[in-house]
């Protein structure tokens, strides 16, 4: 009996540890990220900037982007905690889906479906976590902060009926960040690797995430200066 129940404990713990590793955020991958050595210039369009960095034992760089503007960190970051209305301001993601399955005040759990429209290849889809920073007690260049949920993760096993068919993402992150350049603007960058999974050109991957980093930005820059004017 005292093995059995002993057989049980170390089964719970197992779990629990498995679940916690699912769960856990990719620590090193937001120190890549967020170490500014290392990005490598690419070009720029309309005034923002796009560089590349690579990522040890990956094939796929980590892209950034970013631009001086002048609009209010929190603005910009209640807009990417507003997941539950990206259909309606990232108009450049084509017929992306985004559901948000969980809200609270410094998080959102979602869901994102990527159809491709290139022969022979598989549509993407991921669940994800959105955390934001606390701008007034915490002086970070840190806005919001997100990664890739294994798709057996614990706090999704509620939203199957999201699940479309395609090749699941496993390991990505990005991050938020904004720079002071001087009293009235700051230096606003996007930084983001994804591991597109699956059987896809290299050359074909690249261009393909650098059009939809730099659309995505330029998305959220243009929502901003609406809800400025509202």
């Amino acid at each position: 009996m005292i093995v059995l129940r002993l057989l049980l404990l170390l089964f719970v713990q197992s779990t629990l540890a498995s679940s916690e590793k699912i769960n856990s955020e990719p620590l090193e991958l937001y120190k890549i990220l967020k170490n500014d050595q290392g990005w490598v210039f690419n070009e720029e369009q309309q005034g923002i900037e796009i560089a590349m960095k690579k990522i040890e034992g990956h094939e796929i760089p980590a892209l950034m982007v970013n631009y001086e503007t002048s609009v209010s960190l929190s603005l910009i970051q209640s807009i990417l905690m507003d997941v539950e209305n990206y259909s309606t301001f990232l108009k450049s993601s084509g017929k992306m889906v985004t559901k948000q399955l969980e809200k609270s005040e410094s998080s959102v759990v979602g869901y994102q479906f990527i159809p491709v429209s290139v022969p022979f290849i598989d549509d993407r889809h991921y669940f994800f976590k959105l955390m934001k920073n606390n701008l007034k007690e915490n002086n970070s260049d840190l806005l919001v902060k997100w990664f890739l949920l294994d798709e057996n993760a614990d706090s999704i096993n509620g939203a199957r009926s999201y699940v479309e068919n395609g090749t699941y993402l496993k390991y990505g992150a990005g991050l938020w960040m904004a720079e002071k350049t001087d009293s009235k603007s700051v230096r606003l960058s996007y930084r983001l690797f994804m591991d597109p999974g699956g059987l896809i050109p290299r050359f074909l991957t690249e261009k393909v995430n650098e059009i939809s980093i730099l659309n995505l930005f330029k998305d959220v820059l243009a929502e901003a200066e609406r809800r400025m004017n509202l």
